[in-house]
C-alpha cells in the first residue's frame, strides 16, 4: 500500500538494503497496521543522475514515500515517521559514523506524500485508507483460494491477517 523509494548515492550493499527494507516493512506494519506484502520498497542508486538542492548540484540520499489518499493518519504519525526513517538509515547506511557522516552517507531529505488514488497489488484492488479490517475480511476466501492454489506470498498474508484478527487472549 505504501512505498518507500529510497535514492542513494551512498554506496550501499545488499546487507544494508536488506537491514532498511526489513526494518522499513516492520516499522510500516507496527505503526499503521499495513499487511507486510503490501509494503514496497525500493532502492535506487542515483550517482549518475544530476541532482540540485538550493540550485547548486549535490549528490543526496533521500527517501520518499507515496501513501493511500484519506485523512486516516495524522501529522504526527507522518512527522514521527519521518524520524523513524532517519534513524533507520543512520542505523544501517552509517553504522560507524554516527552523527559525524561524511555527506555522502548522510539522509539530505524524507518526503511523505499521498496521491495513490488506486492501486491493485497482489492481484487485489487496495482499499481505502481506514478500510483494511473489512478489505481483509472481504476477501478471506479469495486469500484462501489463492494460498490452496500455491501462492507462497497470499499464503504468508493470510497466516498474517489471520493472527491480527484473531481475539485477544
Amino acid at each position: 500500500m505504501p512505498l518507500f523509494e529510497i535514492s542513494h548515492v551512498a554506496p550501499l550493499i545488499k546487507a544494508q538494503k536488506d537491514e532498511m527494507a526489513l526494518a522499513i516493512t516492520k516499522l510500516q506494519c507496527s505503526k499503521f497496521g499495513t499487511p507486510s506484502l503490501f509494503v514496497t520498497v525500493v532502492f535506487a542508486d542515483t550517482t549518475g543522475l544530476e541532482t540540485y538542492v538550493a540550485g547548486k548540484p549535490r549528490q543526496t540520499n533521500m527517501i520518499h514515500v507515496t501513501f493511500r489518499d484519506g485523512a486516516m493518519h495524522t501529522q504526527a504519525q507522518f512527522d514521527s515517521l519521518c524520524i523513524a526513517l532517519q534513524e533507520i538509515w543512520s542505523s544501517a547506511a552509517q553504522p560507524s559514523h554516527g552523527s559525524h557522516a561524511p555527506p555522502e552517507l548522510a539522509l539530505g531529505a524524507v518526503y511523505v506524500t499521498g496521491g495513490v488514488l488506486a492501486a491493485l497489488e497482489a492481484g487485489f484492488i487496495v482499499p481505502q485508507a481506514g478500510k483494511e479490517k473489512e478489505w481483509a475480511l472481504g476477501n478471506m476466501e479469495a486469500f484462501k483460494q489463492k494460498a490452496r492454489g500455491g501462492d507462497k506470498d497470499i499464503a504468508g498474508l493470510l497466516e498474517e491477517l489471520q493472527s491480527r484478527l484473531r481475539p485477544a487472549e
